[in-house]
């Protein structure tokens, strides 16, 4: 192993143990060595566009979305899909994947934490403090239709 990595296993830059990795003093280095031949599971999942932003989204996912309409318990379709990937077939849409859909239950209906707003402007006495919490909608993915 020394013979692989000579300056992992030597310390010889900046004069630490192991420098170019996390790592354990007790055990070896945690360099992904070990885990090269570790098993990938690939979920199906999609990219979808609501609220002006872009989430990647599996099924059983619980996301937070800029508010939409529906009560907690609600089931809503999301057509906005841009990209959808299962088992290592991707689909890209231009702009969107024709016939796709991520469907979602409403979780509930919440807002974020607040942000703080602050003006200042020196040597005029003046200061200006305003607060805003955003509404947001708590969605879990049910499912992906490709």
């Amino acid at each position: 192993m020394a013979g692989i990595f000579p300056r992992l296993w030597n310390g010889a830059l900046s004069g630490r143990r192991f420098p170019l990795c996390g790592y354990n003093e007790r055990d070896r280095p945690n360099c992904g060595v070990s885990r090269i031949f570790e098993e990938v599971v690939v979920r199906m999942f999609a990219v979808i566009r609501t609220g002006g932003k872009q989430y990647k989204v599996a099924a059983g996912d619980v996301i937070r979305v800029e508010k939409l309409a529906g009560e907690a318990g609600a089931s809503l379709k999301l057509d906005e899909v841009l990209l959808v990937s299962n088992a290592g077939t991707t689909t890209v849409g231009s702009p969107l994947v024709a016939g796709a859909a991520v469907t979602a239950e409403v979780v509930a209906q919440d807002r974020n934490d607040k942000i703080i707003i602050f003006k200042k402007k020196r040597r005029q006495n003046y200061r200006r403090k305003n607060g805003h919490r955003q509404e947001v909608t708590v969605l879990r993915i049910t499912g992906i239709q490709a």
